[in-house]
């Protein structure tokens, strides 16, 4: 049962390598044409899709967690599940409403918590070299880098170029954690 869902996590990460890019532009598009019936509808769909595709590789990372014994890991892909699903119901109520100062300085503070935590689950990845090698270790720096860049909240313009290659490396690790781990 673990093999099929990390499999299904291989599958999500490729998915997530390949909305990268589209979500990403939809994304900047939609901030400057906020307005505009098209843009809010592409904007929610792709972010509703990327969730879900986001929490099979979370649920990835807690199998992952889970047979070898790895608290933080399991700790911090369960956080990062919940705070998933608390950042797109946040964003949709941001949606619903006018956006103010407030909204602003709160989605601003949000994305640098996220970037905290991901420095921290970059952390728990690391945990996986053990079994994993080099391949853990990448895929640990790469989220190190990705907290990095949402903390800074300027940097997170770059995101594409370190999410791309974490997508691709993800999938490797949970094709070859499928196969590895019973």
């Amino acid at each position: 049962m673990a093999n099929t869902e990390l499999r299904i996590a291989a599958w999500a990460a490729i998915i997530s390598a390949v909305l990268i890019i589209p979500s990403y532009l939809i994304s900047l598009v939609f901030e400057s044409y906020r307005g505009m019936f098209l843009f809010r509808y592409s904007y929610i769909t792709i972010l509703i899709i990327g969730t879900l595709v986001s929490l099979l590789i979370l649920r990835g990372y807690l199998i992952l967690g889970k047979k070898l014994k790895l608290g933080l890991l399991r700790v911090m892909s369960i956080i990062l599940i919940v705070g998933n699903i608390l950042m797109v119901v946040f964003e949709l109520v941001v949606l619903a409403i006018r956006q103010s100062t407030v909204t602003i300085f709160i989605s601003l503070a949000v994305v640098v918590t996220f970037g905290i935590v991901m420095i921290i689950f970059g952390v728990s990845v690391l945990a996986l070299r053990k079994r994993f090698k080099n391949l853990a270790t990448a895929l640990g720096v790469l989220y190190i880098m990705d907290g990095i860049m949402f903390a800074s909240v300027f940097l997170v313009l770059l995101y594409p170029l370190v999410a791309i290659p974490a997508s691709i490396l993800e999938a490797v690790l949970f094709f070859r954690a499928s196969k590895k781990i019973r």
